[in-house]
């Protein structure tokens, strides 16, 4: 046996063996690789650069990047922004996370009215690994939820804090409140007070105004009296005065003395008249006065009216003047006088024999008459005076009556608004303390609102036909695309082998039935020690043992039976067609990306790809069973597999008949 030959014994077995095992190596490496890289997150060097200077003594940033550090969900390192820009270039780092100066700040200024939203700055470096990228910013993601959480929390525990306040300060506004309803209330009882003073006021004003029409009417009575008085005095005066001159005529004396008697009579009776008139009206203007005055004084508020206080102070004038008293003792005067002038009288009738003390008689009623008349000027004066008094005070009297109603009526609207306000007061005392009650059995639910506001939301994940990690995701895609590849290489390594080491199932095996039994018999092997070894060496728990290793027997002879068909029938053309079926399942499978991500012509074309059917099958088997499902793929994959052995079959026999017969025609 040479060299050759030796070498091919042992090569043939070995490529066997080697083309069996292919597809275990090339899924068992791909899935090694994808089985779980969120578990080595915390070897991705990322930088971080913390520029928070601060704010009010806090310095957030600085507790977010010691958080980060504790914490190593992955490998961060704090440096500086050059360091970090270089470093990003220079792929020492996947991405930076920027903290800005103001950081402290904008956070904090969500308890005030301006908020700002406070910005962290991720730069991941893509084209270094894109997909690492995916990864940070996930992570950066949980990390912005976390700040948010705890941004939220010191945020509800100030605000719970200041309305936790809130009674506190509602209690000093009950005991405001509380001061108001009682100024209202003294409010209240002062304007009712106001508004009795004030109907009093109009009562007794009313009484005072009738008075004062009447000594109006009686100064005016008075007014003219004194005119009378005035002029008869000057009459006696005159008389008197002539009598005088006529004394000098005794035998005239006799006649005049009794017509002065006569008149002395007249002038006696009518003085006294006058003077008791006098006296009465002085008195009922006495009296009027002090009632004004007492009136006043139980009364101070009436002289805020300018037009009273202006009567008032004329009548106070009037009382201080001593005109009434001076009318009066003018009076009295006047009546004495009349007494003693009516005394002279009768003694010169009892002396007219007397021309001496006739004369002297005379001389002293002409005296006395003198007096009179002076006297009765000053009260022709004074009841002038008085009358212009009387009218003044009459006409603003009036006024002061119709100022009075208005003021009795502005008291009743004060005193009907001062109730309403008392009532409202009454009403918003009894509402401020039911609001405290209210408010701090509303407070409670403050209560561990900072920590609740963190996790308000929590997503509960029920999982159905739960994928542990991207190794058992990734597994049904991998295998199908390791299974391929295997039946790829039996025909690359056997049929198409170079050097025509397997004979009996090369390309020109006289038997190709017996070969294509052997590349099924080579097809399940594969299939069963990628199932085998991929189960015991990544360690990944199947859901159906028998469906496992059942699938992955189907989908291998389905692939086989493909692959065979082209390759056998089309030579390199079928490689070609292969390789291209392949990369074209690959993209329309729905292994990677979910199938409605992808162009509409990759979802066209999805249900007439095997790989489709083969990436179903293996989810049943490792992830969960659906009976219907599955019977839906093995239906598909068995029909694949029959279509193409058969067909296969067929064009080996034509190929076989056609074969005789060029012999035949030959021999």
């Amino acid at each position: 046996m040479d060299k050759e030959t030796k070498k091919n014994k042992i090569m043939k077995p070995l490529m066997i063996i080697g083309i069996i095992i292919i597809p275990l190596i090339y899924s068992f490496f791909y899935l090694k690789a994808f089985w779980d890289p969120y578990s080595n997150l915390e070897n991705i060097p990322v930088a971080i650069v913390n520029k928070d200077s601060g704010y009010n003594n806090e310095n957030l940033g600085n507790n977010f990047v010691d958080n980060l550090l504790e914490e190593k969900q992955m490998d961060f390192q704090l440096v500086n922004e050059d360091e970090a820009n270089n470093g990003l270039i220079n792929k020492k780092y996947y991405a930076i996370i920027e903290i800005p100066e103001d950081f402290t700040e904008k956070l904090n200024s969500g308890e005030t009215e301006n908020k700002q939203i406070a910005s962290i700055t991720y730069s991941p470096n893509q084209k270094s690994n894109f997909l690492a990228s995916q990864i940070i910013d996930n992570a950066v993601t949980q990390i912005e939820v976390k700040i948010q959480e705890e941004v939220t929390g010191k945020v509800v525990d100030n605000l719970s804090e200041k309305l936790n306040d809130v009674p506190t300060q509602l209690e000093t506004v009950e005991e405001a409140a509380i001061k108001l309803e009682n100024g209202s209330k003294t409010l209240t009882e002062g304007v009712q007070k106001i508004d009795n003073g004030v109907g009093t006021l109009e009562d007794n004003y009313n009484i005072f105004n009738n008075g004062v029409s009447t000594v109006d009417n009686a100064t005016q009575d008075l007014e003219n009296g004194t005119d009378k008085l005035s002029t008869g005095i000057n009459d006696l005066y005159n008389g008197s005065k002539t009598l005088t001159d006529n004394t000098k005529d005794l035998s005239k004396i006799s006649q005049s003395f009794s017509t002065l008697a006569e008149k002395e009579n007249e002038l006696n009776n009518g003085i006294v008249q006058y003077i008791d008139g006098v006296n009465s009206a002085t008195n009922q203007i006495n009296i009027l006065l002090e009632n004004i005055i007492k009136y006043v004084n139980a009364n101070p508020e009436v002289l805020t009216d300018a037009q009273f206080k202006e009567i008032y102070e004329s009548i106070i004038g009037l009382a201080n003047s001593n005109s009434l008293e001076k009318l009066e003792s003018l009076g009295e005067v006047l009546k004495t006088n009349s007494n003693v002038m009516n005394e002279s009288v009768k003694s010169l009738s009892n002396v007219t024999n007397s021309l001496p003390q006739v004369s002297i008689g005379i001389k002293t009623i002409e005296d006395g008459l003198y007096k009179i008349k002076s006297g009765a000027e000053e009260l022709q004066k004074g009841s002038r005076t008085l009358k212009e008094g009387t009218e003044t005070l009459s006409s603003s009297s009036e006024e002061i009556k119709s100022g009075i109603s208005e003021l009795k009526r502005g008291t009743e609207e004060a005193l009907e608004g001062s109730n309403t306000l008392l009532n409202g007061q009454n009403e918003f005392t009894s509402q401020i303390g039911e609001s405290i009650e209210e408010t701090r059995a509303e407070l409670v639910k403050l209560n561990g609102l900072s920590e609740y506001t963190k996790n308000a939301v929590e997503i509960e994940e029920k999982d159905v036909e739960p994928v542990d990690n991207y190794g058992i995701g990734f597994a049904p895609y991998f295998m199908s695309l390791s299974l391929w590849i295997g039946g790829l290489m039996i025909f690359v390594g056997i049929y198409f082998d170079p050097h025509n080491r397997f004979k009996k199932i090369g390309r020109d095996a006289p038997n190709r039935a017996f070969r294509t039994f052997i590349y099924l018999l080579i097809a399940i092997a594969q299939a069963v020690i990628l199932g085998l070894l991929l189960k015991v060496g990544l360690g990944f728990e199947v859901n159906n043992n028998l469906l496992y290793y059942g699938s992955c027997i189907l989908v291998s002879l389905a692939f086989l039976s493909i692959i065979q068909f082209l390759m056998v029938n089309f030579g390199d053309v079928g490689k070609f067609i292969a390789i291209l079926f392949l990369v074209i399942q690959l993209s329309a499978c729905g292994g990677t990306f979910p199938m409605e991500t992808l162009p509409q012509g990759y979802q066209t074309i999805n249900p007439f790809m095997p790989m489709t059917y083969s990436l179903n099958l293996f989810k049943e088997a490792i992830i969960g069973t659906s009976p219907g499902f599955v019977q839906t793929d093995v239906n598909a994959l068995l029909g694949i597999m029959i279509v193409f052995v058969v067909m296969t079959f067929i064009i080996d026999i034509i190929k076989m008949c056609g074969n005789k017969l060029i012999k035949k025609e030959k021999s």
